[in-house]
This record gives C-alpha cells, structure tokens and sequence, in this order.
C-alpha cells in the first residue's frame, strides 16, 4: 500500500544480551535496526549508512558514548541520539544531555519506555522538521511532544499536546486542564482505568513544563514488592542491607530538577505512604541506611486508577496523603465515554507503522463504526493491542467488519456469522501460516488475559498450559507486560 522503507535504528551496546533484547522489542514495531557493539564501529555504521536514530550506552570500550555523542553531533548533527545506560550520575545525565543527547534513560527499562522514547524522538524531530517551512515556528532544541500553536497577544502559547490523542469534547477539557497545571511545580494526580494513557498525559506535563531539559523518571509502585520500594524511592547506602553492595541513587535523587511519576500510588502501603507524606510536606528524605538529608527538588506527578475516597474508607490509603496529592487532579475518561475519538487513535497508531516500513491495515467504514460502539474495557491499550493483531493477521489490507474478533463485531454480525476456524479456505494467493498461527494464538492468550481479569495463573487455567509457559508467552507477544512480570517475581 505504500512504498516507505522502514526507518533504520543503530543499537550501540557492549552487552549482547542488550542489543539482542532491545532489537527484538524495536523490530517488533516495525523498524529495520543495526547493531555496534562500540562508539567506534557505531560512528562508521552511523557514517555509512542511513539511521534515523541512535540508541546508545555510556560505558563501551574503544570510543564510549559520550564521544560518540561528541563525534555524531558534529558530523551528523540532525540525527537523534537516545542514552539507554545503568550510568545514572547526574554528571552523566548532564554531560550527555549538554553533547545534545534527546533523551536519557536508566536501565532497567520496560518495552514500553522503550518505544516511548523512541517514537517521541522521531516525532519530534518529524515536527521539527515540518516547521523549519514555518517563520512563525520558533525551533528549539529541548525534544517535546507538545506542539504549540501561534503566540496569542500576551505571547504564551497553548499546548495541543499532539501525543495524547483525542478531539473528542471531555478531551478537549482535559487538555485546557493540562494546560493550565503543565507549566507549574504543582502536584498534580491523574486518575482513570487501566489502559486510558495515565503515563502520556504525565510525560506531556513535564515536556511542556520549564523542567522538559531534566529527567522525567517513571515508578511504577504496583510492581515493586514493598520491602525493594524504600530503597528504589529513595536510595540505598553500602551495607544497608544485605545485597547492597555499593551506594546507589533512588528516583528521587534521579528525577532532581525534573519530574517523578508514581504509577499506581494506590498500590502502595501504609507504611511506605508516611514516608512519601513526608517527603511532599518537607521536601526532604534520607537514603536508607544513611543519616544525611538530601533535599528534593522534584515536581511529583501521581496516577492510579482505583477511588482514593473508597481506599481511605476501607482503609487501605492514607487521608491525609490523599489531600496532599489531590491538589490538581485530572480525570481521564475511559475510551468508551469518547468513541469519536477512536478513529484518530486509529490513524495515529497505522500512521507510526507505516512510518516503520509495514504494511499498514485499512478498515472499512462498517469496521470502524463496530469499533466504536465496543466497550473496550482494556480502554486505549487495548484497541492498540487489537490493531497490531489485526496488521500481523491482514498486512496490507482492507479490514471488514467480519475480520475483527466476534467480540468486537456488532451483535447482528456476529450472530450471522459465527466463528468457524474448520472452514477457513486457503487463499489462492497462498498465505504465510506460521504468522497466520502466530495472530491467532496472539488473539486467543489476549482474550484468555481480558476474561481472567489479567490474573495469569487464571488465564493459563483457561488455555490448559502452565502459568510458566503463558508468562514466556506475554513476554513474546508483548501482552500484558505487567501482570508478566508481576507473576514472575512472586512465583
């Protein structure tokens, strides 16, 4: 359907296991991507041929990150370079962003930040480039996901925060909200479902804030085991328990001068909320095990998707926590409460893999109309899910209303046209069965997962295999990352 080659992406990493990992993550997305195992061999690939971004580390033998930063930057000045590293000094934060790095990550990093970054870089510099056509539009090096429009009179600009989707009337409110909260040290608390994009709308409040030029650093407190939480807030001494063999920074020190995101709040304990409650009302903390206060200057922003108001009642969270952080709270409506939306999610997400070089689905006006009338109680993640199921299953091809799982078809159709997987025909054209395979057991585990609630030992109970192998599984279709690595730390 179009002729775009996929973008390219260099790897740049002395640790195998790394670039084997983040490879397969990226290619899965639909990008062609290379591999350096050093800032050498990297500058020569990078010279020789056309990337559209570089990932590196810091720490390689040879020619280490920060001089391939240096030597990219001069000889390749408008290619993007993102620092994947477990080097989470702030010296390094600073000396990395200061050789113009877009983006600095600290390992360990899920998937999903991964491709975060990436797709923002490249959409960043997509817009960059859009608007170097535009006298009016003021360039500026700090990468953002915010586009702003023309300068009103008073000279402010307001946001349209293009990397949270939505026209939709709830959403435009929630945008002038963000809007009004984004250029401030607020607290502010983004309540909504699983799956409504809590942690865009944070990352869009940091990037449009004076703060975007400093780290934006991601907890989820739902999958840390309490006993590791203290210590992955607020740090740890030599020796202050057993395992810590060495000093090491908490999020709290990482995310100095920039913000913290604390997903799931809810799921914290009592315990650990006294200690949070102390740092928002002081501004201060201690590593554990050391007596050395450390002052904080870091904006909190807090998400969860359960009823604080219930969880005080039954108590299960912290009153006077929940005051603190509800000082700006902004409500995001589940998916199904703005179905006019949907088609520009859908736009926006076959757009990006297009971009990526894949063939891209096409659906027809029935299949789209069936899409927002679901009720999509896996919200934004889960249409995303369904879509890349759908481009494994049809690539290149126009999508009908009887293509989409029973479960998103309208009742009329799905009851005119049951399933039967024993008459599927052979395209005369042929077909690729191991991908064809591949889409279905992709569909049946996603159902399996959406009907237990995402409990996984449930889940495995309904597909007969064991919650080991269905772990291994979600790890390969990248499905329901969360509750993959929740089960494989507790079991």
């Amino acid at each position: 359907m179009h002729d775009t080659a996929p973008l390219k992406i260099l790897l740049v990493d002395d640790d195998p296991h790394i670039t084997t990992l983040f490879k397969a993550i990226l290619e899965n997305d639909g990008f062609t991507v290379v591999t350096a195992c050093d800032g050498a061999q990297a500058l020569t690939v990078a010279l020789e041929q056309q990337v559209a971004c570089v990932i590196t580390d810091l720490t390689m033998p040879r020619l280490d990150g920060f001089g391939l930063i240096e030597a990219l930057s001069k000889e390749l000045p408008d290619l993007p370079v993102i620092v994947v590293t477990g080097e989470s000094h702030e010296d390094n934060i600073a000396q990395a962003l200061s050789l113009n790095a877009r983006n600095f990550l600290t390992k360990p990093i899920s998937g999903d930040e991964l491709r975060f970054a990436v797709h923002k870089t490249l959409d960043a510099e997509s817009l960059t480039n859009e608007s170097l056509s535009e006298t009016e539009q003021v360039a500026e090096k700090a990468p953002s996901p915010v586009r702003q429009n023309k300068p009103k009179a008073d000279n402010k600009v307001v946001p349209e925060f293009p990397d949270f989707i939505g026209k939709s009337p709830p959403i435009q409110r929630l945008k002038k909200m963000m809007a009004q909260v984004a250029d401030t040290d607020s607290i502010a608390i983004i309540l909504g479902e699983s799956g409504v994009g809590k942690e865009v709308v944070a990352r869009c409040l940091h990037y449009n804030s004076s703060r975007r030029k400093k780290l934006f650093v991601p907890v989820n407190c739902g999958a840390i085991p309490e006993e590791l939480l203290e210590s992955e807030l607020f740090g740890h001494e030599k020796g202050a328990f057993t395992g810590a063999i060495t000093d090491r920074k908490g999020r709290f020190e990482l995310a100095q001068d920039g913000s913290l995101f604390l997903d799931e709040i809810g799921e914290m304990s009592l315990s650990m909320q006294v200690k949070l409650l102390r740092v928002l009302q002081e501004g201060t903390f201690e590593r554990v095990g050391s007596n050395k206060t450390i002052h904080a200057n870091v904006r909190v922003i807090a998400a969860t998707h359960r009823n604080l108001e219930e969880e005080i009642e039954n108590g299960r969270f912290r009153e006077d926590l929940y005051y603190r952080l509800n000082v700006f709270p902004l409500d995001i409506p589940p998916l199904r409460e703005r179905a006019s939306d949907i088609p520009l999610i859908v736009q926006r997400y076959l757009s990006r893999h297009q971009r990526a070089g894949r063939e891209i689905i096409q659906l027809t006006d029935s299949a789209s109309a069936a899409l927002q009338q679901h009720q999509w109680r896996g919200n934004v993640r889960e249409l995303e899910n369904l879509l890349q199921r759908l481009i494994i299953l049809y690539p290149g091809a126009e999508v009908t209303e009887l293509d989409l799982p029973p479960k998103y078809q309208t009742d009329a159709v799905a009851a005119n046209h049951p399933l039967q997987t024993s008459d599927q025909l052979l395209p005369e054209q042929g077909m690729d069965l191991k991908q064809h395979l591949f889409g279905i057991e992709h569909e049946l585990i996603s159902q399996a997962m959406e009907r237990s609630n995402h409990v996984v030992a449930h889940a495995a109970e309904h597909l007969g295999m064991r919650r080991t192998t269905l772990v291994e599984k979600l790890r390969k279709f990248n499905l329901d990352k969360k509750a993959a690595d929740s089960h494989s730390q507790t079991g």
